[in-house]
Order: structure tokens, then C-alpha cells, then sequence
């Protein structure tokens, strides 16, 4: 029920013992959305020891109640929920990486950015994922391409090829200075995704390092270069 005068009692049954009972109201909440409502769910996420369905169970019910919040412009609230699934170290880590998006897309950019390149740098290799898949969907794609081309080279070798396929999937040419970089250094596996990812930006000056790697003793190297300028954009 979509009905703010109900949630009182709605409230209420948040200490029920009956576990489905919870669950409905946690997601009725969540779809009612009034301030108070917000308040029962965030202060709900901070409760340890809750049961892996009531988790989940919150993890929708701040999600409805975030998307309600953004439609009716309400940002300061949205983000308030995206951060509290972020933050609640409880939770499952889908529903907290599903609040690390939120909070990313709910933010003005610039300041989702920063949180982006923090997941990006952090150790959960979920949030890290997440990060990256969020990059796509931000506004200011040529802000956010910059923001993590300029902290590529401090990228973790094993994670580096998944960042670089980003930043083609991106297609900002800012980013190409930096996948040159990589292009030109370090693992061959992290070499070859450089050069395919500069080749999809169609940034030229990765040309005449292609041209030079057709006669690279690396049989996997040479013939990234042979595709590359097969197929570079335009040519």
C-alpha cells in the first residue's frame, strides 16, 4: 500500500517474529517512501546480526525507496539510502555494491567520481567491479575516462586490463595518452587490451607504435598490431 497515514503501524511490525511479516513491511516501506519511512530503513541496515533474507529484503526496500526519492527530486534522501546499503558492512555484498552504484549515479558527477576511483582503488574486488560497470552509465563520460586514466599506472597489474577495457568502452580519446603508456610497458596480456582499447578511441598516435609492433618478436603482440591497424576507426 502506497499509503503514508498506514506506516506507523507498518513500523511496527519491523519487530514482528514472524520473518516474511518483516519482510513485507521492509518492502512496503520502500515503496511508501515518506520521510519516516526512510528513517525505519536506514536505521534498520545499521542492525547487526538480521537474517540473510531480511538483508535482502532491505536491500529492495531501500532501493524503492531511493528510485522514489530521485523521481521526486529528492536527491539528498536518494543518496542518504544508496550511502547507508553502501556502508552497512552487514549486508550482503550485492546489495551493497548495488548501493555503491546508486550512491555513484545519485551524486553530481564530479563527486561521484571521487567515490567511483576510490572503489576502483579499494581492495573489495566487488565494489571494484561495480565501479567500473558504473563508469559506463555516469554523465561526463570525457570527466570520468580522465579520472581513471590518470590512475592507471597505479592500478594493481591484475586488475589492469579490466580498468583498460573501461576506458575503450568509454570512448574518450583523453584516456589515450595513458592506455599508450600501457601499451608500451609492463605484462603483454595488459599491453595487447592497451592497444585494442586505444585503437577502438581511434587515437592516432598509438599508429606508429602498431606499425613498429608488426615485426614484434611476440606472435600475440604482432598480430594485435596487424588488427589493430586493420581496423583502426577511419582508416
Amino acid at each position: 500500500r502506497r499509503d503514508a497515514a498506514a506506516v506507523p503501524e507498518i513500523i511496527s511490525l519491523l519487530k514482528d517474529a514472524d520473518g516474511f511479516i518483516v519482510e513485507a513491511a521492509i518492502r512496503s516501506l520502500g515503496r511508501i517512501g515518506t520521510p519516516e519511512c526512510i528513517d525505519a530503513l536506514t536505521n534498520a541496515v545499521s542492525q547487526p546480526g538480521l537474517p540473510f533474507t531480511i538483508m535482502c529484503a532491505l536491500g529492495d526496500g531501500i532501493s524503492f525507496a531511493a528510485e522514489t526519492a530521485m523521481r521526486a527530486g529528492n536527491v539528498g534522501d536518494a543518496i542518504r539510502l544508496y550511502d547507508a546499503a553502501y556502508g552497512a558492512e552487514s549486508l550482503p555484498v550485492h546489495v551493497r555494491a548495488a548501493g555503491l552504484r546508486g550512491a555513484i549515479l545519485a551524486r553530481a558527477p564530479q563527486d561521484g567520481l571521487h567515490l567511483l576511483l576510490d572503489a576502483i582503488k579499494g581492495d573489495n574486488p566487488d565494489f571494484f567491479i561495480m565501479a567500473l560497470r558504473t563508469a559506463i552509465e555516469m554523465e561526463g563520460k570525457g570527466t570520468v575516462a580522465k579520472g581513471i586514466a590518470d590512475m592507471l599506472p597505479s592500478v594493481a597489474e591484475e586488475r589492469k586490463i579490466q580498468v583498460i577495457q573501461a576506458l575503450g568502452e568509454l570512448g574518450q580519446k583523453n584516456a589515450g595518452a595513458a592506455l599508450l603508456n600501457e601499451a608500451n610497458v609492463g605484462a603483454l596480456p595488459v599491453r595487447i587490451a592497451a592497444l585494442r582499447a586505444a585503437v577502438r578511441l581511434g587515437y592516432e598516435e598509438v599508429i606508429p607504435v602498431l606499425t613498429v609492433l608488426l615485426s614484434a618478436e611476440d606472435a600475440n603482440l604482432a598480430r594485435a598490431a596487424r588488427e589493430g591497424l586493420s581496423y583502426f576507426p577511419g582508416k
